[in-house]
């Protein structure tokens, strides 16, 4: 749905949206790119509904934007938003959100999918109150293997998606793996790719993945690995024919991600 004429007044300042798988980065990236003078980040949705209704994800941002512009913003200030919803968005809001905002940038954040389901499932863990060394294979898998989760880890429709309505030259893909090994080049990139001068950004945290490592080893089944290798073989195969590079890290055992 295209946003509502005032909201193009409100939208006059460069915008971008950061999206991307749950467990991605996003979060991360969204803070330290906030901490730039020129990038101003809305804030954090506290609570995800993954059903929208109504106007759908193009009226909600467009209300988002509003209310954060309610106070004068510098015409130089590129303003932000982080929504993993719109991932997965059907074509026509990817189509109504471009129409109405024809030079937004798109922030892509990707993540190997094996790695993202057992994040996931540490996410769901904590939901259930339930300690790694508590949770059986039989629960493991039948939440690995959910239609939801497997929906989540089929990017290549939404790349598809996004990659037939979006000149490639404001599409960036942020991939979760150097925000990990390359903090501050990958935050720096993601700088030049707004138009603003990386050199303007304090330091860049670093990302700690210890404490997830270190419970994913506690929860981790061989057998239920190799189904997902089996499970998302032909998902990485088609983001690397999507995506133009070579994807073989996501291929890597999740556990030498974790030494």
């Amino acid at each position: 749905m295209p946003l509502e004429p005032s909201a193009h007044k409100a939208l006059s300042s460069p915008v971008f949206l950061l999206i991307g798988v749950r467990g991605a980065g996003d979060t991360w990236l969204a803070a330290q790119l906030g901490r730039h003078p020129r990038i101003c980040m809305l804030p954090p949705v506290r609570a995800y509904n993954d059903n929208v209704r109504g106007d759908g994800l193009a009226g909600l941002f467009s209300a988002r934007f509003r209310e954060a512009t309610s106070q004068a913003v510098p015409g130089d200030v590129m303003m932000g938003d982080a929504d993993p919803r719109w991932f997965g968005a059907p074509p026509a809001e990817i189509g109504g959100l471009l129409a109405s905002v024809p030079q937004i940038r798109i922030l892509l954040a990707l993540r190997a999918p094996i790695d993202r389901a057992w994040s996931a499932s540490l996410t769901a863990l904590k939901a259930a109150q339930l300690d790694p060394d508590e949770v059986s294979e039989a629960w493991l898998g039948d939440f690995l293997f959910s239609a939801y989760q497997r929906a989540q880890g089929g990017y290549s429709a939404a790349l598809g998606a996004w990659r037939g309505q979006i000149p490639a030259s404001r599409l960036y893909i942020a991939p979760f793996e150097d925000m990990v090994a390359r903090p501050e080049a990958e935050v720096a990139s993601c700088c030049r790719f707004l138009g603003v001068d990386p050199a303007g950004l304090p330091n860049v945290a670093p990302f700690d993945l210890d404490a997830e490592h270190s419970a994913i080893r506690r929860i981790f089944r061989p057998a239920l690995h190799d189904r997902l290798v089996s499970e998302y073989a032909s998902e990485v195969d088609a983001c690397e024919r999507l995506l133009g590079r070579d994807l073989s890290a996501w291929r890597v055992d999740a556990l030498a991600r974790c030494d």
